[in-house]
């Protein structure tokens, strides 16, 4: 469920997760106010706004929320949300990265982001082609 998470957050949800009892984890994904959770144990004390996920692989796991969810392609705003604390990005100036990410990387890329809370900085590499490949082929 951890891959799940973080194409969640790479989707632009808020997405969190909660560990529970007997090794399941609830993850909470929202664009609005509105919680889902998004669970693999069907041994929860409501069935109410729960999404059981059915497969360990976290492509189709994502594509069962987005069926499920209804979601829509312009509704997204990926990229937006720290894939790691899901804290919402921030554009940066490239000049006041420089030396926090590698000279390559400085270089040959105008475009950066940053998390206020885990100070982790974001750019538009070959992974994130790869990220927009595998989200256009989602909803196809």
């Amino acid at each position: 469920m951890g891959k799940l998470l973080k194409w969640l957050r790479i989707l632009g949800f808020d997405a969190i997760s909660d560990r529970l009892p007997e090794n399941s984890y609830l993850v909470t994904a929202s664009n609005d106010d509105d919680r889902i959770w998004i669970t693999k144990t069907k041994q929860t004390s409501s069935n109410e706004g729960i999404i059981y996920i059915s497969t360990n692989n976290p492509i189709d796991q994502l594509r069962q929320v987005i069926v499920a969810l209804d979601i829509q392609l312009h509704t997204l705003r990926p990229f937006s949300r720290c894939s790691e604390c899901n804290n919402e990005l921030i554009i940066v100036d490239r000049q006041k990265i420089r030396g926090q990410v590698p000279d390559y990387i400085w270089e040959t890329h105008h475009k950066f982001q940053s998390c206020n809370i885990c100070q982790k900085i974001f750019w538009p590499g070959s992974h994130v082609d790869k990220q927009r490949h595998i989200i256009d082929q989602l909803f196809e």
